[in-house]
């Protein structure tokens, strides 16, 4: 077999390996991120999970960039016909990011974020990569003036988030929302 063919089968096996790491981590959350569990997730042995990704942080990474990748993905498919200004943009994702079928993804990046504000590996690299994909993706849906369009999509992205945290802490944000959207 030769050697390019041998590092693609490899590369397919870890992405489909990231993917099962994913939906542990979406399912249980970073505290069942230790080694066994992992392992078991992706239907491997400790040594198996190492001998593909080298190290527990590095299988934790690709299990994140793959639920980070889903949540861009749900993204695209609720993004707005054309762009908006900030507060309309704000209006049209707060539903998406308050469904419940986001809850799961949405506490993950929760418990990435303060774990990164902790300092903790991989974590503390990890959250920027994604916090700069997702900000990136809200300044695409922008419509406004280039020279404040970066300051702008930094305030949706914070209101976004915070409508996460706020949520994920048992705030009923329904009578806002709607307050909002009338």
């Amino acid at each position: 077999m030769s050697e390019d063919r041998a590092s693609g089968k490899a590369a397919a096996r870890r992405a489909e390996l990231a993917e099962k790491i994913a939906d542990h981590l979406l399912s249980e959350g970073l505290s069942a991120a230790t080694l066994r569990p992992i392992a078991r997730a992706a239907g491997l042995s400790d040594r198996m999970l190492i001998y593909y990704f080298e190290t527990r942080d590095a299988a934790i990474a690709a299990g994140l960039e793959r639920a980070a990748a889903r949540l861009a993905d749900r993204l695209d498919g609720a993004a707005a016909p054309g762009p908006l200004p900030s507060d309309a943009l704000v209006r049209h994702l707060a539903p998406f990011i308050l469904d419940p079928a986001q809850g799961p993804v949405m506490t993950l990046w929760l418990e990435i974020a303060a774990r990164a504000a902790r300092g903790e590996q991989p974590y503390a690299g990890i959250a920027p990569m994604i916090a700069g994909r997702f900000l990136e993706w809200v300044t695409r849906q922008l419509d406004a003036p280039e020279d404040v369009r970066d300051g702008e999509a930094l305030a949706v992205l914070a209101q976004l988030d915070g409508m996460a945290l706020l949520h994920a802490a048992g705030l009923d944000l329904s009578a806002a929302q709607r307050r909002q959207t009338s």
